[in-house]
């Protein structure tokens, strides 16, 4: 409620337009501000990605370390989206606090009007001195904005996203084929994926063979019905690495090809199979945000899993969802013509829930007996990582987990 109560005293203190405010809990935490340096250092343009939480305020501190003018610009990302950006000088003590107590007033407030496309104004800053942009929202909906800070010599924009709102329901997309680079010392290997138990060759998985030098990589979908021919450069050192569900993570960098068989220039990866008790990660299974439905590169993942179980007949599993922060969710009405799979509302613990019991009913599609699957969901309980803002970090939150038994 404190963030709830801050966003409704700015509005009243600064006579901010407020009947257009969503009267819903937020959480207020400039103390996890965005952080940027000024003077601007050289780097990518960052996107970040916030919760349902933050959809009333969204917090920037910069970082003064000279003295200099810089030029603010901030547009909707949705242009029926509005924004109050509030500019604030920090010296020293709880800005927190003082700014919740109203102990501090804002250097500027700058407002997005019906018809505008953005906001511009200047901002002229101090060595030594910390500013706070907070970005309000003043609209029924809140698609997440672009900030562009500019001095005289570089421009830093950051895309602040709302996931709910704005993440696209990607298209299938086509993959370039990949290859590794080789000169005159080439030659042919055949790759194969073997357990290291029995010798076998009944895994199903992804091979990633890069070259460190070049930064150029080859992805093999191995499969034991075909043999896999890899061009590769004799005497030359390769990353291999390959994730197989119910396998252990294999990466080693190997000499490729002192590691041929001279009868047949088969070269062998032998993985060693986990045991009862281990857990592994789904790597790419990945969900549509605050939904339960799949991604279509889940369906690889999934074959590989099928393939794990069927080899392994006496062995049961344990799926385990997992979310992003534990945050009520609401129902994201661009799904609103899709199964019910898109149109979750309620709890992350429940959308986790149903995170895994979607990738059971797939697995019982394929024929995997209903009695080998339990599932459970665990919300935000064990994120990996704590405020996550980046795609990748989120991704790495959102999981889902498989446990042997």
């Amino acid at each position: 409620m404190k963030a709830f109560c801050l966003a409704i005293s700015l509005f009243v203190a600064f006579l901010i337009n407020a009947q257009n405010f969503i009267h819903e809990n937020s959480v207020f935490e400039c103390d996890q501000a965005f952080v940027i340096e000024l003077p601007l250092q050289e780097q990518k343009d960052p996107t970040v990605f916030y919760q349902y939480e933050e959809q009333f305020s969204f917090w920037y501190r910069l970082n003064a370390n000279t003295e200099e003018s810089v030029e603010i610009t901030l547009s909707p990302i949705d242009g029926g989206d509005h924004y109050t950006v509030l500019a604030f000088e920090f010296d020293e003590g709880d800005f927190c606090q003082q700014v919740f107590s109203q102990k501090t007033k804002p250097k500027k407030i700058q407002l997005l009007e019906n018809g505008e496309q953005y906001i511009k104004f200047r901002l002229n800053t101090k060595a030594g001195k910390s500013y706070f942009l907070c970005v309000l929202n003043t609209s029924f909906s809140n698609c997440g904005h672009e900030l562009s800070i500019r001095n005289s010599l570089s421009t830093l924009k950051v895309k602040a996203i709302h996931i709910p709102c704005v993440v696209p329901i990607e298209e299938e997309k086509k993959e370039e084929p990949e290859k590794l680079e080789w000169g005159k010392n080439s030659l042919i290997s055949f790759v194969q994926l073997l357990d290291q138990n029995n010798k076998e060759s009944h895994v199903k998985a992804e091979i990633i063979i890069k070259d460190p030098q070049t930064k150029t990589a080859v992805k093999i979908d191995f499969n034991r019905s075909q043999k896999h021919p890899l061009r590769i450069e004799k005497g030359k050192s390769y990353l291999v690495t390959c994730i197989a569900p119910g396998y252990k993570r294999f990466e080693h960098q190997l000499i490729i090809s002192d590691y041929l068989k001279a009868d047949s220039s088969d070269f062998d990866i032998f993985l060693e199979p986990l045991q009862r008790g281990d857990k592994f990660l789904m790597s790419h299974i990945y969900f549509h945000p605050n939904t339960y439905a799949l991604k279509r590169e889940a369906q690889k993942e999934l074959n590989y899993l099928v393939n794990f179980l069927e080899n392994n007949p006496d062995l049961r599993i344990e799926l385990a969802g997992h979310t992003n922060g534990n945050n009520k969710i609401r129902r994201n009405k661009a799904y609103k013509n899709r199964a019910e799979q898109w149109n979750f509302k309620g709890s992350s613990k429940n959308l986790s829930i149903l995170r895994a019991e979607e990738i059971k009913r797939r697995l019982e599609k394929k024929r995997i007996k209903e009695d080998r699957i339990s599932t459970v969901g665990h919300g935000g309980d064990f994120m990996l990582i704590q405020d996550a803002r980046t795609l990748e970090a989120i991704e790495k939150n959102v999981r889902v987990e498989v446990k042997i038994y």
